[in-house]
């Protein structure tokens, strides 16, 4: 059995020891306490979502460095251009 189908048994174990053991008059601690284990359940899968938009983040900061650089180059090379031109003159 894998560690997400555990958690998952797990997290329906509680749900079923929660409604048994809240009364009719707590719905509202009954919904809290659901609303907990669905988030403790979802926790693996919210890691994952974010470690991979945390490696996204980095290779969009490495291709905005690169293209920073592509262009402050290609300035540059303009403004030497252009001196250039304007010295033969």
């Amino acid at each position: 059995m894998s560690a997400n189908q555990e958690m998952r048994q797990q997290a329906e174990l509680l749900r079923e020891f929660v409604r048994e053991g809240c009364s009719k008059d707590k719905s509202d601690e009954l919904q809290q306490l659901l609303a907990c284990i669905e988030a403790w359940e979802q926790e693996p899968q919210r890691l994952e979502e974010l470690r991979r938009l945390q490696e996204e983040n980095a290779k969009l900061k490495e291709n905005l460095k690169k293209l920073r650089a592509a262009q402050q180059t290609k300035d540059t090379a303009y403004m030497s251009s252009r001196l250039r031109d304007a010295l033969r003159e």
